[in-house]
């Protein structure tokens, strides 16, 4: 992934698959990889992205510690997994759609990272799929949404328990949808400045019960930029 992008879709090269949405994404960890990087105007962009990124981690590696006690794998778990450990932030704008029904925001997918904690401006535009039915998810005040990834069922689908439903987004005919969106994932191949990127595999992604084979993590990252954003799972891209 380019350190900052702007545009609709994450991977233009699937023209019927563009979306009713404006983004600007980039790396938001290790800030000192990117810092220099990031957006410049307002000014105080870079400041305040970067302490809403330190909360967020901190929020997400209690989520993580909690997960992994539920698992019965001790609080650190998975936390142990992430290596350096990685962030991505995107400030998602959908604005009003002549023909809502006709486009989405953004199609259906499964988020590649360990988990996503989303904030929402109020207007609710996200659905999930469960049995073969889409259902709106309602917007609660004063609270985030937290999608548990890919990179997390990997992770610790040996010890069971956690499958994940695809979720996309939809638009709306007269109001204007903004959200925030910060990923929390592995040590990443695809680092800045890496000419040849070493890949980074968790020990224990290896599952005979689910059918889930190992992988570097750079090759992972790939193919579900190229795939994913279209209702494919982890298993279709690595079966």
């Amino acid at each position: 992934m380019d350190p900052v992008r702007y545009g609709t879709s994450l991977n233009t090269s699937r023209k019927n698959a563009l979306h009713w949405r404006d983004f600007v994404r980039h790396y938001g960890g290790p800030v000192s990889h990117s810092y220099n990087l990031w957006p410049d105007n307002p000014s105080s962009y870079r400041y305040v992205a970067k302490e809403y990124l330190k909360e967020v981690w901190q929020l997400g590696i209690k989520i993580f510690g909690a997960i992994s006690e539920g698992l019965g794998l001790g609080p650190y778990y998975i936390e142990s997994s992430l290596g350096e450990g990685t962030q991505i932030i995107a400030a998602n704008y959908y604005p009003p759609c002549p023909e809502p029904n006709k486009t989405l925001g953004l199609a259906a997918h499964s988020d590649h990272g360990g988990l996503t904690i989303l904030m929402e401006n109020g207007i609710h535009g996200l659905q999930i799929k469960h049995n073969q039915t889409w259902f709106a998810v309602p917007h609660v005040p004063d609270t985030f949404v937290v999608n548990l990834g890919d990179y997390l069922e990997i992770t610790v689908n040996e010890y069971g328990s956690i499958q994940l439903p695809p979720h996309e987004n939809r638009t709306s005919e007269f109001e204007e949808l903004a959200s925030i969106t910060s990923v929390i994932s592995s040590q990443t191949a695809w680092r800045i400045g890496d000419d040849k990127p070493n890949s980074y595999t968790p020990p224990e992604i290896i599952s005979n019960q689910n059918g889930l084979t190992s992988f570097p993590i750079e090759e992972f990252h790939k193919e579900w930029y190229m795939k994913c954003v279209g209702g494919q799972t982890i298993k279709d891209l690595f079966p």
